[in-house]
C-alpha cells in the first residue's frame, strides 16, 4: 500500500477546491431548489463577497444571504451561534409545511 506524504495532502485538497470552484461556476445556477447562504463578515478563510456571488449566480428564486457582521469562518462555532441557529431554524420552518393534523 503506498502512503501519501502529508505534503500531498494540502496539494489534493487545494486541487479539489479548485476543480469544485470551477464546477460551481458553470453550475451553480441550474440549483433551483431554495438556497440559504450565511457568512461571517469577520471570516478570514473566505471572502463575502464569494458568498454574494454565489447567491446572485444561484437558479433558484427562493434564495437567501445572510452576513453576520463580526462573525468568523464557522457561524455556528461563534458567539451568539445561538442566534445563526436560529434565524437557520426559522428558515427552514418558513419552507416546511405543517404535518396534517389527525382528527
Amino acid at each position: 500500500m503506498k502512503r501519501r506524504s502529508k505534503a500531498a495532502q494540502p496539494t489534493q485538497t487545494l486541487a479539489e477546491i479548485v476543480r469544485a470552484d470551477e464546477r460551481l461556476k458553470k453550475e451553480f445556477a441550474q440549483i433551483t431548489l431554495p438556497v440559504s447562504i450565511i457568512h461571517g463578515t469577520a471570516d478570514g478563510a473566505t471572502r463575502p463577497s464569494g458568498s454574494q456571488h454565489c447567491y446572485d449566480r444561484a437558479g433558484a428564486r427562493d434564495k437567501a444571504l445572510k452576513l453576520y457582521e463580526g462573525y468568523h469562518h464557522d457561524a455556528l462555532n461563534n458567539l451568539g451561534r445561538e442566534t445563526v441557529m436560529a434565524d437557520i431554524v426559522s428558515w427552514i420552518d418558513a419552507r416546511v409545511a405543517a404535518p396534517p393534523q389527525r382528527s
